[in-house]
């Protein structure tokens, strides 16, 4: 098998405005002062410090990885996923292209890969249609949440 190989950012870079950074320092206070209210001190740090790191995520720009998929399995960055510990994939076709794979991994069940303009879609598909079963899968909700929240 030939390997297919693109390179893509870790996730797609949105402009956040002003208002998003006054949104969530007016929702974090908010929270923060309901907790101490409520007398949970340790609560209202953890807030204070959640936003702050958020803030700090936010304005950090995507890392570019190189990815590959090969006869032992699917590579991202330096770290080779090998087929035997996957199970599925799934190439939406709503948005965003991407591959949602299925591990067996407890810790990581679900890897989403996005796809760019460098590599054909239908060549992904046939080459993980000969190492995977191809299934439905939604996006993990860690995934959704963080595009709602602009990541």
């Amino acid at each position: 098998m030939e390997p297919i190989r693109w390179t893509a950012d870790e996730y797609v870079a949105r402009r956040r405005g002003t208002d998003w950074y006054w949104a969530l320092g007016i929702i974090a206070a908010a929270a923060a002062v309901t907790a101490i209210i409520v007398g949970n001190f340790l609560f209202a740090v953890v807030i204070i410090i959640g936003s702050f790191v958020l803030v700090l995520y936010a304005r950090k720009k995507p890392v570019a990885f190189e990815f590959e998929i090969n006869e032992k399995g699917i590579v991202i960055g330096q770290r080779l996923y090998p087929f035997r510990t996957l199970e599925s994939f799934w190439i939406p076709d709503d948005g965003a292209p991407r591959i949602i794979v299925h591990s067996k991994r407890l810790l990581v069940p679900q890897i989403v890969i996005p796809l760019s303009n460098e590599v054909s879609i239908e060549a992904v598909h046939a080459a993980l249609q000969n190492a995977l079963t191809e299934d439905e899968h939604t996006e993990p909700l860690s995934e959704r949440l963080g595009e709602w929240l602009g990541f």
